[in-house]
């Protein structure tokens, strides 16, 4: 009996045991469904959330680009305003200049035909007188030194000074390069009577360079320098005191000077120098216009001595209204000297006296304003008498 009680029991508590571990089973079947499902829900959560926030960012990066392009856009009109801008400042400016200038122009003609001077005239005057000219030898044909003779440069520059210092009118004096030449005529300056001292030959002048020698300048070269520069309406009048200058007289005149007064023969020294005196002294005076003060120079000059007034018929005033005799075109020609570079002297330390020793035969003519082994010593000097030491 006991056994059989014993047996029962035992096989209860197995059945219990599996009871229990069957029930174990679908908790842990179900808490793991569950974990799953749970899972489950927070990952489609996640997926939710991350899905709204790409969309998000989505609609920021095109909210972004769109405000970029329009920003764009708003560049490219501003920009284009600014461009706008610019051009009518540009324009606006150079009207203004413009204006000026035929401002000026006008005062200019108003009072030059009431006879008065006008206040923004002012006086620049140009000087060479250079020591030597490089030629082709008479004999070898070979490029040589020739003694040019040297004018009277402060002397000419006192009579000036004396001529307009009690009028008031400004004069300014420097070396006469071809580059102070260009300069003076492309500045635009209202106003400008322009006195040019040097030598001249047929449709050039000569100036001068740092060390004293000549260069050629041609009507040419002026017109090449000044072929894209339209014409000035502020020039007064250029003087040209130098022998045959008539012809770049004329290339001076359709730069848009007024007067040019020049000469058709050579003139000598002292008809120049009393021509300048008398001239400039009448220019300076308010009450004579550019044609009076001409004439009025050249009675003075005719009622010289002898040998002076013998230069009064050579001297001309050439205006707009001028009709030129035909003269030959101008050709290019070598320069008479190497390139140099060009001197930015003072206006009146530069003005010197004429050179006091004579050159003689075969000697350097110009010691005195040439660089040490400059060029001189490439050429050889003409043995030969200078030229005359009265003309230009």
């Amino acid at each position: 009996m006991i056994f059989a009680k014993l047996e029962r029991v035992k096989k209860q508590w197995n059945a219990v045991r599996r009871w229990q571990s069957a029930m174990n089973s679908v908790k842990i079947a179900q808490a793991s469904k569950k974990s799953n499902a749970v899972q489950s829900w927070h990952a489609a959560r996640n997926a939710i959330k991350l899905q709204r926030v790409k969309t998000k960012a989505q609609q920021d990066l095109n909210e972004t680009k769109n405000r970029l392009s329009r920003a764009n856009v708003e560049m490219a009109r501003l920009t284009e305003q600014l461009w706008r801008a610019a051009d009518e400042m540009q324009s606006a400016e150079e009207e203004l200049q413009e204006r000026e200038r035929l401002l000026a122009a006008l005062t200019c003609e108003e009072s030059n035909d009431a006879g008065i001077i006008a206040p923004t005239r002012w006086a620049l005057y140009l000087y060479a007188s250079p020591s030597a000219i490089l030629v082709k030898h008479p004999s070898s044909g070979k490029p040589a030194w020739r003694p040019v003779s040297t004018l009277n440069i402060a002397d000419e520059y006192a009579l000036l000074q004396n001529a307009l210092e009690k009028s008031g009118l400004q004069l300014e004096a420097d070396l006469a390069t071809p580059k102070k030449l260009v300069e003076a005529l492309v500045s635009n300056e209202p106003g400008l009577c322009l006195q040019i001292s040097c030598h001249g030959q047929a449709d050039r002048i000569y100036l001068e360079d740092e060390n004293g020698q000549a260069v050629a300048f041609s009507t040419f070269d002026l017109q090449k320098c000044l072929a894209e520069k339209p014409r000035s309406t502020t020039l007064e009048v250029a003087v040209l005191m130098c022998c045959n200058s008539r012809q770049f007289g004329q290339a001076l005149l359709e730069t848009g000077f007024r007067y040019v007064v020049c000469t058709d023969a050579a003139v000598l020294d002292t008809s120049a120098k009393c021509f300048t005196q008398t001239f400039w002294n009448k220019l300076g005076n308010p009450d004579f216009s550019v044609e009076t003060a001409f004439d009025d120079a050249l009675v003075l000059l005719k009622a010289s001595a002898e040998n002076i007034s013998a230069g009064a018929d050579k001297i001309l005033l050439l205006t707009k209204a001028h009709d030129p005799e035909p003269q030959p075109a101008p050709t290019p020609h070598l320069p008479l000297l190497p390139p140099m570079p060009y001197a930015d002297p003072s206006p009146v330390s530069r003005i010197r006296r004429p050179v006091s020793r004579k050159l003689s035969f075969g000697s350097d003519p110009s010691p005195a304003y040439r660089r040490k082994n400059s060029f001189n010593s490439e050429f050889p000097t003409i043995t030969c008498e200078p030229e005359d030491f009265v003309n230009r």
